[in-house]
């Protein structure tokens, strides 16, 4: 900038008359100095143009953030809704379930026929041994969070007239590939319906997230 100034500086001085008077002199100081102002001027508005042009890139940066955040809990908060829904159904489900149970059960006191009570020996032993064909396990219900975490939920009906103890496991697997598995200890009485839930954390699903429950105690 001092460099454009000395040069409008010696462009004037060469341009004014050899012979100059002072009022001719006068003026051409105050035309300098008007011009060294009016070139200040526009350095400083160059440099607030910088300034603002870097202020503005900061807030899209920002905007992009928040939409970036703002798009993240949309899908957090549809996926929490759909994640209650399921569980509202599966409520209801249960409810439905326990009520069937009872009724059973309730059945299952009243004094049976003459015919009913004098059934074999063998038979009625036989009634008195859970089996791992009286245990049905509901296809579990999967929400995904996109963070890495799985949640699975699901229920167990024992229909077995006594009480049985197993194991159900549980296994993830991700486009068709083993993504991890748990075991759950569970003691089911008889004619009940029971809740189990799991949690796989670290997991990185790139496509499709599959998970099953299988029951088994080896009766």
């Amino acid at each position: 900038m001092r460099a454009t100034l000395l040069c409008i500086s010696l462009l004037l001085v060469a341009c004014a008359p050899q012979d100059s008077d002072p009022e001719t002199e006068a003026q051409l100081a105050r035309l300098t100095a008007e011009l060294e102002a009016k070139v200040v001027e526009v350095e400083q508005s160059r440099q607030a143009i910088v300034r603002l042009e870097g202020e503005v890139r900061s807030l899209l940066d920002e905007n992009t953030k928040l939409r970036s955040m703002v798009e993240v809990l949309r899908l957090k908060e549809d996926s929490n809704e759909a994640l209650e829904a399921a569980r509202a159904e599966t409520r209801r489900y249960r409810e439905g379930l326990e009520r069937a149970v009872e009724e059973l059960n309730r059945q299952a006191r009243q004094p049976r026929p003459e015919a009913s009570r004098q059934q074999p020996r063998e038979s009625q032993r036989d009634a008195s041994e859970p089996s791992d064909r009286n245990v049905f396990v509901r296809e579990p219900y999967v929400y995904d969070d996109g963070q890495g975490t799985i949640q699975v939920e699901g229920t167990i009906h024992n229909t077995n007239d006594v009480g049985i103890g197993g194991y159900l496991e549980i296994t993830l697997t991700v486009d068709g590939r083993y993504a991890g598995s748990t075991t759950l200890t569970l003691d089911l009485e008889p004619h009940t319906v029971h809740d189990y839930d799991y949690t796989f954390n670290a997991v990185t699903p790139s496509g499709l997230v599959r998970v099953t429950a299988v029951w088994g105690s080896g009766k």
